[in-house]
Parts: C-alpha cells; structure tokens; sequence
C-alpha cells in the first residue's frame, strides 16, 4: 500500500505541472543482465533535465523575478519514478524533491536562453519496496541552454552542473537502521525535437541523461562501490501530442541501491 501512496503522490506532482512533456511511459523491457524477457517497466519524468524542465512553460510552483535584477528565485517539484518487474531491468528508484534556488540569465548574443542556477534541494530516493531510502539535501550548480521555435515549442534543452548531497540511508524500514550517506554527483541531460509536423501534434523527441555519482561516505557493506555511472536513453514518437511509442534504454548503477540494470524497452508515452 505505501508503494502506491508514494506513486500517487509522484503522478499528482507530475500530472499538475501542464506544460510537462513525458509524464508517464509504460511498457515492456528486454532484460540484458538475466536471461528475463517478460519484464514490465513503469517511468514517471518531471524536470529530469538538470537545472531546469524539459519543456518551456511554467514548470514551478514559484518562479519570480528579484526587483530589478537579472535574478530569478524559483522552486519547483521534481518526481522520477523508474520501476522493473526484475532488479536489473530499470534503476527501481523512486525520488521526489523540491528545490528551490536562484537563476540568472546571461545577457542576450547568442539565439536561445543560456543561464545559469544556484539552487539546494531535498530529496528522497526509495527502492521501489520502500524498504530503503536515502535522504538527504542537495546544493548546487548547474548551468543551462535552451531553444524554442517561434511557436514555443521546445527545440533543444541541454543542462549540466556539479551537486554534492549530505543525508541518510535508512538501510531498513523496520529495523531503522542508519548510516551517514554523502556524494558528489556529475549530472548531463539533453532534450532534442528531432521532427515536428507545422501543428507539433506529431513529433519526434531524443532525450539522454547521464548522471556521475561518487560516494563520498557510505556503508561499504550496503554499498560497496564508491564511482557509479548510469545512462538513461529514449526516444518517443508522438501520434498525438498526448500521445506516443517510445524506445528506451537504461544502463549503469543508481541510487539508492547501485544494482546493475541493461535494459531496452518499448512502451507508451503519455503526456499533457
């Protein structure tokens, strides 16, 4: 039952933020670490790019300008829910956070938006039993370009930045054990339109994210790797803007268990 709770609350998230592109995909993933094929992959994605959303529009709960300066304060939710039927067929991960921080926007000479964020977040990562969780709050920075076309609609969005994280792990719910947790982490996220009809109603979409965790302190006999990469790989064709297929692929190790996951799936891709 808490497992649906806390998936509930990652939709409602998502589900009101309206200008959001892919908040929902499902589907069936082909599992390279074991010999499992029958695999059923869930993903919710709410502002997965660094930095910022992966599409233009009002993706904040605050988002307002400091008087006269070229500063922004912003605070907005985030939500990524990645679940497998098998350990190694998707990260199995479910994270909420809030951050909150400030953006200023470099000057214009170049097309598109350049700016760059201080923000700090707290965030929550479960093992989708919700057995296990890391907790911990985030400052850090990030850097970020953006391009839409005359009609608004979101062209490329690439981010990066540099975070640490000082928390938690809860390494049992029941026992309520607990270790010192902190990390570095490297995240890289790009969203690109590929196509799109005049009407944008039939698009193609590319979006790669790849994070760099370095685990600064740890229990070594939950965890005991200490450089963990993950990439994560997909490309939706919208039928109709809400709409699509997708083809996803997941690689490398992520919180909060750092279990291997090689995967490739197909699905549905629900979006606003």
């Amino acid at each position: 039952m808490k497992n649906i709770y806390t998936i509930a609350i990652a939709i409602f998230l998502a589900a009101n933020c309206c200008s959001q592109d892919k908040i929902l995909s499902f589907g069936y993933a082909k599992n390279f670490v074991n010999k499992d094929s029958s695999n059923v992959a869930i993903a919710i994605d709410l502002n997965r790019i660094p930095g910022r959303s992966e599409a233009t529009g009002s993706l904040y709960l605050v988002n307002v300008p400091l008087g006269g300066l070229p500063f922004n304060f912003y605070l907005k939710p985030t939500a990524d829910v990645n679940l497998g039927s098998y350990t190694t067929s998707a990260a199995n991960n479910i994270s909420i956070g809030g951050p909150l921080g400030i953006a200023y926007l470099i000057p214009e000479g170049i097309p598109g938006n350049l700016y760059a964020a201080l923000e700090i977040a707290p965030e929550i990562i479960a093992e989708k039993n919700l057995n296990q969780y890391l907790y911990y709050i985030s400052p850090g920075l990030f850097l970020n370009y953006s391009y839409t076309d005359p009609g608004n609609n979101n062209i490329i969005d690439f981010g990066t930045g540099y975070k640490l994280a000082f928390g938690q792990r809860l390494q049992n719910v029941k026992t309520k054990t607990k270790n010192s947790y902190r990390k570095v982490l490297i995240p890289i996220g790009l969203s690109l339109s590929l196509w799109q009809t005049g009407g944008g109603f039939h698009r193609i979409k590319f979006t790669g994210v790849y994070k760099f965790n370095s685990v600064l302190k740890d229990d070594m006999t939950v965890n005991p790797r200490k450089d963990n990469s993950y990439t994560l790989l997909k490309l939706d064709f919208y039928i109709i803007r809400q709409l699509g297929i997708n083809m996803t692929y997941n690689a490398g190790y992520e919180e909060p268990l750092f279990k291997k996951t090689n995967s490739l799936s197909f699905g549905i891709t629900l979006a606003r």
